[in-house]
């Protein structure tokens, strides 16, 4: 399955599957995401960007295009990478844009799993397996999830 990292299977990308429209698009992060695994973070963004561009492109065109999973998924991707690149302010502004596409792609795809952008917003304190989550950190009386 695309985006699978089984080091990183908290953050559901394992379960998310982007679908077949747009597979250009679909193949550019599919790269891009090996390349931040193997630690290219720079490739890795130049790759993502493209593929951004070329769906900012294709939603120009089409509004339903703005409604894809891979549109999403691009997103998504991309606040995890520029959070382990510790670019905060462009990781923010991508996970706000998955937001605003979550809405409506959820009323396109019912019937699909496509998890909601809290989760990852709940995942931002990332950790290595030693480390201890924010999750575990905080005490049970502050925990908002």
């Amino acid at each position: 399955m695309r985006g699978v990292d089984p080091a990183r299977d908290y953050d559901y990308l394992s379960e998310f599957d982007p679908g077949n429209d747009l597979p250009l698009a679909n193949q550019l992060l599919d790269e891009a995401y090996a390349l931040k695994k193997q630690g290219d973070f720079k490739a890795a963004e130049k790759l993502m960007l493209v593929a951004r561009a070329y769906l900012d492109v294709k939603c120009e065109m089409d509004d339903q295009a703005a409604h894809t999973a891979v549109n999403y998924r691009s997103y998504l991707l991309l606040g995890n990478l520029y959070h382990d690149m510790r670019e905060w302010d462009k990781e923010l502004d991508a996970y706000t844009k998955a937001s605003w596409t979550w809405d409506m792609l959820q009323q396109r795809n019912k019937h699909r799993f496509i998890p909601g952008p809290i989760v990852y917003y709940s995942n931002l304190q990332r950790c290595n397996p030693s480390e201890k989550s924010l999750y575990q950190i905080l005490p049970p009386s502050t925990r908002i999830w």
